[in-house]
């Protein structure tokens, strides 16, 4: 968590009930609030001309998201959408600053936070510069393993289905199946019930 909700509620922050499908900002619009979330998921994502979706990430309970912007005069580069019903904290930005000023903890926290944001950036940008399908989805995987906890071979339970891997990277849906059970056959990862496991 980026803020403790003790100091959230004491600066006038609010929490808003999002839908699933509905937007909590987007592309294009000007950033008045910080946003934590308190429950659901939220994926920040793009879209092209042609509709097809490119996911950024999903946003975990107790992290917050958009908050780069409000640091700048520009308007977000992205879209929040909601993909399980969530409770989202809502603090306006003045208030934002405040916290920031008046607590350096949570701005060293929050700076950690954007710096890891911007190492999954560059992750990324290397990674769609592949053009083994196999090498681009492994590198996503490990990279999600490098910041787990335990790091035991197959401990790590992938929270992305097989749509958002392949928005992730670039890929088709049907390449991302197919390169999942040909990294299964040489041993990176393992599928019980469907679900991946690095």
């Amino acid at each position: 968590m980026i803020i403790s909700e003790p100091i959230l509620e004491h600066c006038g922050a609010l929490t808003k009930l999002y839908r699933s499908g509905e937007r909590v900002f987007s592309e294009g619009q000007q950033a008045f609030f910080f946003f934590q979330l308190k429950e659901g998921r939220v994926k920040l994502n793009n879209y092209n001309e042609e509709g097809t979706e490119f996911l950024q990430t999903i946003v975990q309970e107790g992290d917050c998201f958009g908050e780069s912007i409000l640091f700048t005069t520009h308007p977000y580069s992205m879209n929040a959408e909601v993909l399980e019903d969530a409770l989202i904290w809502k603090l306006p930005k003045e208030a934002f600053f405040s916290v920031l000023k008046e607590r350096p903890e949570i701005w060293r926290t929050l700076s950690e936070r954007m710096a890891e944001r911007l190492y999954f950036k560059q992750v990324m940008l290397q990674n769609n510069a592949l053009r083994n399908p196999a090498s681009k989805l492994l590198a996503l995987l490990c990279y999600f393993k490098s910041s787990a906890s335990d790091r035991t071979p197959f401990s790590l339970k992938v929270h992305f289905t097989r749509q958002q891997l392949a928005s992730l990277t670039g890929l088709s849906v049907e390449t991302v199946i197919r390169t999942i059970k040909q990294l299964e056959k040489q041993g990176h990862l393992q599928i019980k019930d469907s679900k991946v496991y690095i």
